[in-house]
């Protein structure tokens, strides 16, 4: 059972594994996109389902294995599916023909499938994958342009016979390319991937087409925290600082327009402030590889985040659905049980305080021409399901690097639990710590900001250790030994302002225990109820840090066992 503000990451882990299993296509297992707010819900196809959302579920239901060791019944027919959609011979990954899809290549999906196929390699994909990851590369390269600037597309939607448009939205399209980029480079020790990534940085840096000198934007959250991962990985890996400073400043803009407990809005612009759990994913993404050059002080805001707004927007249970009679399966709708197969999803469109902060009416220009208005309109879409999995990358992301193997030992630098590589850690409750070596080795231990000491023990004896910034040392543990580290938690409340534009500022109070959210709440600003219904169908629906006080007292589960991370972002 998961307990509200515990991270636990492998019961959140096989919680999604029934997200990735249940919601797709009982017949041919391809991922449902929609969920509308129906009696019953309905879960609807719709063009995302394909290079998009089969990539995603495929790299989250790859990442539950490697963290409970469960393998998701639909793992590999989604790896089957995903292999299908290069069916047109050219390396690009293509949408089929249907009622509501075209048969193009959108660049969106190709970094999706690209963030997929390099997963799939680092957890030990045949030689089908890696072929399709080097394909996939040289395709990417061979329909660039390359100006004196860099390279850069002339369109987003490619199909056999050439280029369907000539939209250039760089930040949605194009910047996401990237980080899968470098990755493929050097999974694949092929430099042509680092070569295209590079010349695609350099153009978007050199013209400002996605991010202004102070790191700002405008447009999809999401994509745009993408697009920063990728400059923070293609700095990192050509050795340009000036692209990796650039990165910490897109990481400022977005703090700038978030809270503290890692709720990122969707857009910084419109007159609706909710959050995308793809934004939290990426904005975890990329304070990761901050904090492990030469940002250390970001541990703590990926601490705040994954206790808070990344876990709180998981669904846990299935009051939310309307009750109704179920019609029976087609081609495109779902009924049968929606919300109860939405469990171990995460949420598309969270507010601070609630689940449910805004729900989409589907415009009928996202429609193909071909689709059936009649499935799609005038119906509140209360879930995008490229958050589902996206909620567990985040997951992965931190349960994979919150403990670090280094030569000769380890560093610790989240309070969470792990257990791996020769070192377990578990955090019962919150300020407490116990660390149990398997092998001899150095140690490190990050404390938390604002934290202080209170005790050290060494199989329950007193012990001393050197400190090095934030970082208690140990130069050697032994193997079998038992360590204890408590520290203290402070209670505090704040108050924190998010801009509504169009609406005055909404300030919310928070209380905190520690690194955890006890109780948020909008005290004032934004939009008035009745404004509120005029932009959402659902209002103040399933409140968030529900009974949080209540589970301090309850120790969080430990890790069953030890398990290596082989797929490393």
């Amino acid at each position: 059972m998961i307990t509200s503000g515990h991270v636990d990451f492998e019961g959140r882990a096989r919680l999604s594994a029934n997200f990735i299993e249940q919601m797709v296509d009982p017949v041919t297992s391809q991922p449902y996109f929609a969920v509308f707010n129906q009696a019953p819900p309905q879960a609807v196809h719709d063009w995302p389902d394909f290079g998009d959302l089969t990539a995603r579920y495929l790299e989250s239901a790859l990442m539950v294995e490697v963290m409970t060791g469960y393998r998701p019944t639909t793992t590999a027919r989604l790896g089957e599916l995903l292999l299908g959609y290069f069916d047109s011979g050219d390396g690009l990954n293509y949408r089929p023909e249907t009622s509501y899809t075209q048969h193009i290549a959108e660049l969106f999906d190709q970094s999706r499938t690209l963030n997929a196929l390099c997963s799939w390699v680092m957890a030990n994909g045949d030689e089908r994958v890696r072929a399709a990851l080097r394909d996939m590369v040289d395709a990417l390269r061979e329909i660039s342009l390359t100006d004196e600037d860099g390279s850069y597309y002339a369109g987003t939607k490619y199909a056999p016979q050439g280029w369907v448009d000539s939209t250039t939205n760089i930040g949605y399209f194009v910047g996401p390319l990237v980080r899968p980029l470098v990755r493929a480079a050097e999974l694949l020790d092929y430099e042509p991937a680092l070569e295209l990534a590079v010349d695609l940085t350099r153009r978007i840096v050199k013209r400002q087409e996605v991010f202004g000198e102070d790191g700002s934007f405008t447009g999809h959250v999401h994509s745009r925290l993408a697009a920063a991962s990728g400059l923070m990985a293609v700095g990192l890996a050509s050795g340009n600082e000036e692209w990796c400073e650039l990165a910490y400043r897109v990481w400022r803009f977005v703090r700038g327009m978030s809270l503290s407990c890692g709720f990122v809005p969707e857009f910084p612009e419109v007159p609706r402030v909710t959050c995308e759990t793809c934004c939290i994913m990426d904005y975890v993404d990329l304070m990761l590889l901050l904090a492990h050059n030469g940002y250390e002080e970001l541990w703590d805001e990926i601490d705040r985040t994954v206790h808070n707004h990344l876990i709180e927007s998981q669904f846990t249970s299935a009051e939310w659905g309307r009750a109704g009679e179920a019609a029976p399966r087609t081609d495109l709708v779902l009924e049968d049980r929606v919300a109860e197969r939405m469990i171990g999803g995460f949420a598309g469109w969270s507010s601070p305080d609630y689940m449910f902060g805004y729900t989409h009416s589907t415009s009928p220009t996202w429609l193909q021409p071909t689709a059936d208005p009649a499935i799609y309109l005038d119906k509140p879409r209360v879930a995008q399901n490229c958050c589902g999995p996206s909620g567990l990358k985040g997951l992965y992301l931190v349960w994979s690097q919150c403990v670090e193997s280094v030569p000769g030992g380890w560093i610790v630098h989240l309070p969470l639990n792990r257990w791996a590589d020769g070192l377990k850690v578990t955090a019962p409750f919150s300020g407490e710590l116990v660390i149990e070596p398997e092998r001899d080795g150095s140690l490190a231990v990050r404390v938390p900001a604002a934290a202080r000491v209170e005790q050290l023990e060494v199989d329950g004896a007193a012990s001393d250790c050197e400190v090095s910034g934030t970082y208690l040392q140990w130069a050697h543990v032994t193997a079998g030994s038992r360590l204890r580290v408590r520290f203290s938690v402070q209670d505090k409340t704040s108050e924190e302002v998010l801009r509504h534009p169009g609406f005055p500022d909404e300030t919310f109070l928070i209380r905190w225990h520690g690194p955890t959210v006890t109780e948020i709440a909008s005290i004032s600003g934004g939009p008035s109820d009745e404004e509120s219904r005029q932009i959402t169908s659902l209002h103040h629906v399933m409140p968030l840090y529900q009974g949080r006080a209540e589970a301090l007292n309850t120790a969080e589960p430990e890790p069953e066992q030890s398990r290596p991370a082989p797929i490393v972002w």
